[in-house]
C-alpha cells in the first residue's frame, strides 16, 4: 500500500478526493451504493454532463482540423498502423492485443 489509506477494497484515497472535489465544483452528484454501505456512485449531474460534451466537442473540432488533409485511404492506412502498434505492444509487454 503506498501513496496513503485506501477508502474502499482497490480505490486509492486520491480517487475519492477527485470525486469529492467533483462533487463541491457540481460536476458529480454523491449517491450511496444500495449493494455495499461502504460504497458510493458519482452520476454526472447536468453541468458535469455539460463539460464533458464542452471537452468532446473540443476534440473533434481539434482532431478534425488535424486531419483535415488526409484522403480516406490514408486514414485508413493510419488506423491499421495504430492497431499494429497497439498489437505489437500488447505482445511486448505481455497485454493483451486489439482485433483490427
Amino acid at each position: 500500500m503506498r501513496g496513503g489509506r485506501w477508502c474502499a477494497p482497490g480505490v486509492p484515497r486520491r480517487v475519492a478526493a477527485s470525486t469529492g472535489a467533483r462533487g463541491r465544483g457540481g460536476l458529480c452528484a454523491r449517491v450511496p451504493a444500495a449493494s455495499d454501505r461502504s460504497s458510493w456512485h458519482a452520476p454526472l449531474t447536468p453541468a458535469g454532463l455539460g463539460r464533458v460534451e464542452a471537452v468532446q466537442r473540443d476534440a473533434i473540432d481539434k482532431q478534425t482540423a488535424v486531419f483535415a488533409g488526409f484522403s480516406r485511404d490514408e486514414l485508413a492506412q493510419l488506423r491499421h498502423l495504430c492497431l499494429l502498434l497497439v498489437q505489437q505492444l500488447g505482445r511486448n509487454q505481455g497485454g493483451s492485443s486489439c482485433q483490427s
